[in-house]
């Protein structure tokens, strides 16, 4: 018995057990490396858009993450919840937008209506996307994701599956991803 509490202690203290086992609606403290991350669980289109978007009701502050559940997040009927007919999301924060898990299973479905994510300059700072699969995005640039404006985007462990860039343009394009006077 005393080897199974020790256990769970050392779990315990390394975040590894709250992470695995608990969904909480509030944000949570976790210490990486000497830091202290403040993680916003979601796991529908309302909040995410909440968390991350410009418009959103209850964006997270610079610096911090959202973490979303495993699923597939598309925009509700009428577009509520998503940025515009375009962009499912558009940020101009730094932080990480992550998956639970590192394996691409939390999917923004696009419907081959709107990209996945529209990030317009993060302030001098990095956005993190990691293991996020963008599925069926869709718009005249940047199906997947597009970044501009001096965005500072690291894109990690992500796929990018029927994304697809309409323009006829050949200014324009990137079915997965544009970039334009971004890094």
């Amino acid at each position: 018995m005393l080897t199974l509490q020790v256990i769970t202690l050392l779990l315990c203290l390394t975040g590894d057990y709250a992470l695995k086992t608990q969904i909480r609606p509030n944000p949570r403290t976790r210490t990486s490396r000497g830091l202290a991350l403040i993680i916003h669980p979601v796991s529908d289109t309302i909040s995410l858009y909440d968390k991350v978007s410009r418009n959103g009701n209850n964006k997270m502050p610079n610096g911090e993450t959202a973490e979303l559940s495993t699923g597939t997040y598309t925009c509700p009927a009428g577009g509520q919840s998503c940025h515009n007919t375009d962009s499912m999301l558009a940020t101009q924060m730094s932080g990480n937008i992550v998956c639970t898990d590192d394996d691409a299973t939390c999917v923004l479905n696009g419907e081959f209506q709107r990209r996945g994510i529209d990030v317009e300059g993060t302030g001098g700072n990095t956005l993190t996307v990691k293991a996020l699969t963008f599925f069926r995005g869709q718009t005249g640039w940047g199906g997947g994701i597009n970044i501009f404006d001096g965005a500072i985007v690291n894109v990690v462990l992500s796929k990018f599956t029927d994304c697809r860039s309409t323009s006829t343009d050949i200014s324009y394009g990137g079915g997965a991803m544009r970039v334009d006077g971004s890094r």
